[in-house]
């Protein structure tokens, strides 16, 4: 069927068209041909767009061709002046200076450089093209739609007072070339003269003469009677050739140019020889030792090596030899260092120092231990043999059998007294370690002041050491770890400062060693510590320095001098904070809660993970079931990260948590709210916190009922708390501290200054 056109042939009987694009004329098809559908009245077209309207009379939206601007789109209005076409030009700007119906490529006032070209709009807009062509692309200002005037020649040279500069390759200024000696710039030949014509001068021995081009001429070299050259004249010489004189202890040789004498070489006391032109080993007659083989200086200044003492003389002493004053292998103990006598046989060396009474001269060691003595190492007896060494028995093999005091044992259940700590003060908010045999505590607050001291309870044998005084002021809210060797305690405050400085004490020795202090962090306290096993070093982060909290950190690694502290990454979008936990996992130091200003309403409810090895930060997103908080409990549970209870914003009329969860690297897990009847207020900060390979346990703490002295331990494989035994239970208490030996739970201290503690055995 043909396009409509009155009598054009179709087929469609009833269908509309128009004759041609914006005519008035309508068109209805007969079923053989185009016929007439009359004509639209008035300003009023056909309208030709397909759709429901073909054929209909419609009124003109705009001028057939007509451009007009909706921001940056282009409209063109249709041939058949009821639609338009749009199109995006670059700007509202290219828009408006659209030709013959195309956006604009380029601004009429679009000017740029291409290389040295100057590039301006084209009258159609639609491309760029060369306006002028600048003497360098340097020149080229696309700014002031212009080629800059050159400001120098190419190649040219001028001197700007000693300077010689040359014009640039862009002809903007001038470049420094370099710089001349006074008087010496030559722009004309481009370059700095070496003199000044006329002037005579010396190189060495040999005179020469400035020339007429500013180029040195060498004359005849000096020799003979006048062999020293003076301002381009030879004359005679202050020195001879190969003469030395000694000035003090300093030995000089005559110059090259024998104008005088110049250091050669420094002597040791008295041993300049100007004679012999060098320096002598030693003055004749002395004598000494070289080991064990004496020497003597000769007249000429130079050792002679003597016959090696021996035999009934083996030592030397100034150049004699003398009886031994020890025998090879031979050890003596002054107090508690073990000494050996040295190389040389002329006295005792350093070996070791013993722990108090353990020196044993005879056999040439520390002993580990006095015969008959007995201990447990974890849950294995050890007796001390005839060597005074230690010797294991068979381990406690059952999970209800212990080591104590060097035997097995029952495994006790339910809270135990433990042995009231005569000599130790009592304490809080101190810190606390197990060492594998012992529990150590340093710090902390007694019932009258802060306290430096600290104390060793000895599990196995239910008994207190004082531990020796520590070389720090008296503090307490500071850190500790144990590193596998050393207690470590650092940072804390006492009521007149807060410290950046700590001390390692190793049990094996009884003695302190102070932390170095170059890259510690700044003095705070409240941080937390833990020890890291990948890194073999403490991780200290966070913190309040009684103005400010901190979001960062350091780490340390200890060391029998003292040890290095190096620098740690800092957290991205972890808000500075104190009174947060920290638990470290086997691979990564898990950081929850704290108090800051920076989190909602000053309490923060965010983790973030921390790898020592990578040096990095992973934010974690904790389940709602841990909210803001501080004072809460935290520990490891197996490789689960436990944090729960603490203090927050008020909800439900208390600001105290129940709540917690627990995070195995990978997910949370929100747990179970203890009962009523399990833990009666379970609503409560300040508590003691512990874990063991599969349980989470806590104790006392701050509840809306007071202090509590009830507990609870709940269990990951069924989400569920069961009550601790109320009996023989320690008193309530807060700022107490709990280690978890392995096997047993050691709670201490806390109230007002308690030197008691009992040991809870699930």
């Amino acid at each position: 069927m043909g396009p409509p056109y009155l009598g054009n042939p179709c087929t469609e009987a009833g269908l509309l068209g128009c004759q041609g694009t914006a005519q008035k004329l309508q068109l209805i098809c007969d079923g053989t041909k185009w016929v007439s559908n009359g004509a639209c009245a008035g300003e009023m077209i056909c309208d030709t767009r397909a759709g429901a309207t073909l054929g209909t009379c419609q009124v003109p939206s705009c001028p057939a061709g007509r451009t007009t601007c909706d921001g940056a789109a282009l409209v063109t209005c249709s041939a058949d002046m009821l639609s338009s076409t749009r199109e995006e030009c670059a700007s509202a700007e290219h828009c408006s200076q659209a030709l013959g119906g195309r956006c604009a490529k380029c601004l009429s006032s679009e000017t740029r450089c291409d290389g040295s070209s100057l590039l301006g709009c084209s009258t159609d807009r639609q491309s760029m093209g060369v306006r002028e062509t600048c003497a360098t692309a340097a020149l080229c200002d696309a700014s002031a739609a212009k080629c800059a005037a050159p400001q120098c020649a190419a190649g040219e040279f001028r001197c700007d007072g000693d300077k010689l500069t040359k014009c640039n390759d862009g002809r903007t200024a001038f470049e420094l070339v370099k710089t001349c000696s006074a008087g010496r710039c030559d722009a004309f030949n481009k370059e700095c003269n070496e003199c000044t014509p006329g002037v005579k001068d010396c190189l060495g021995s040999v005179p020469r003469l400035c020339d007429v081009t500013g180029r040195w001429q060498t004359l005849a070299g000096c020799s003979g009677a006048t062999p020293m050259c003076v301002a381009g004249k030879c004359e005679p010489g202050v020195c001879g050739s190969g003469e030395h004189r000694c000035v003090g202890d300093v030995l000089e040789k005559c110059n090259e140019t024998f104008s005088g004498f110049t250091p050669f070489k420094s002597c040791f006391a008295g041993l300049c020889d100007a004679v012999g032109g060098e320096c002598d080993d030693c003055k004749d007659g002395a004598a000494d030792c070289v080991g064990n083989t004496p020497r003597a200086c000769t007249s000429l200044g130079h050792w002679k090596t003597l016959a090696p003492c021996a035999g009934a003389t083996p030592l030397c002493r100034k150049g004699v030899c003398e009886p031994a004053v020890c025998s090879a292998g031979q050890y003596r103990c002054t107090g508690d260092l073990l000494e050996v006598c040295n190389s040389s046989l002329s006295g005792f060396s350093a070996v070791t120092t013993c722990a108090v009474g353990y020196c044993n001269a005879a056999l040439g060691k520390c002993d580990e231990c006095k015969p008959g003595e007995v201990r447990c190492v974890g849950d294995t007896p050890q007796v001390c043999a005839s060597d005074n060494r230690w010797s294991s028995s068979t381990t406690c093999g059952s999970t209800t059998a212990v080591c104590l005091a060097g035997a097995c044992v029952p495994q006790p259940k339910g809270w135990k007294n433990m042995a009231y700590a005569s000599g130790v003060q009592g304490r809080r908010y101190h810190t606390a370690v197990w060492t594998g045999s012992e529990m150590i505590v340093w710090g902390g607050e007694t019932s009258i002041s802060d306290t430096p001291t600290g104390g060793a309870y000895d599990l196995s044998f239910d008994r207190w050491r004082a531990l020796p005084s520590a070389p720090l002021n008296a503090r307490r809210l500071h850190v500790g770890v144990w590193s596998g060797q050393q207690m470590i305690v650092w940072g804390g405050t006492n009521s007149y400062s807060r410290y950046a400085n700590g001390a390692m004490y190793d049990p094996s020795t009884d003695k302190w060693t102070l932390m170095a202090t170059s890259g510690a962090p700044t003095a705070r306290s409240e941080a937390t510590a833990v020890w890291s096993t990948t890194t073999n070093e403490m991780i200290v982060w966070g913190g309040w320095d009684g103005t400010n909290a901190f979001a960062n950190g350091a780490r340390f690694a200890p060391s029998a001098t003292g040890g290095t502290w190096r620098s740690m990454a800092n957290p991205s979008s972890f808000a500075v904070r104190y009174g947060h936990t920290a638990v470290w996992t086997g691979t990564r130091m898990i950081v929850f809660g704290g108090r800051s200003s920076y989190c909602s309403g000053g309490y923060c409810g965010t983790a973030a993970a921390y790898d020592p090895v990578t040096d990095t930060w992973a934010t974690l997103t904790v389940p709602t079931s841990l909210d803001g908080r501080y004072d809460h409990g935290a520990a490891l549970m197996g490789t689960r990260a436990v944090f729960w209870g603490g203090r927050g914003s008020l909800v439900g009329g208390t600001n105290l948590r129940n709540t917690g969860a627990n995070y195995d690297g990978s997910y949370w897990r929100t747990m179970a709210v203890p009962s009523e009847t399990v833990l009666p207020n379970s609503q409560r900060s300040d508590m003691v916190a512990w874990g063991s390979a599969t349980h989470f346990f806590v104790w006392g703490g701050m509840s809306l009922a007071g202090f509590a002295s009830t507990g609870a331990m709940f269990d990951p494989a069924t989400n569920t708390w069961t009550a601790l035994p109320n009996g023989n239970a320690p008193s309530a208490r807060p700022g107490a501290t709990v280690v978890w030996t392995g096997r047993a739970a050691i709670v201490w201290g806390g109230g007002s200054g308690l030197n008691d503690g009992k040991v809870y055995w699930p």
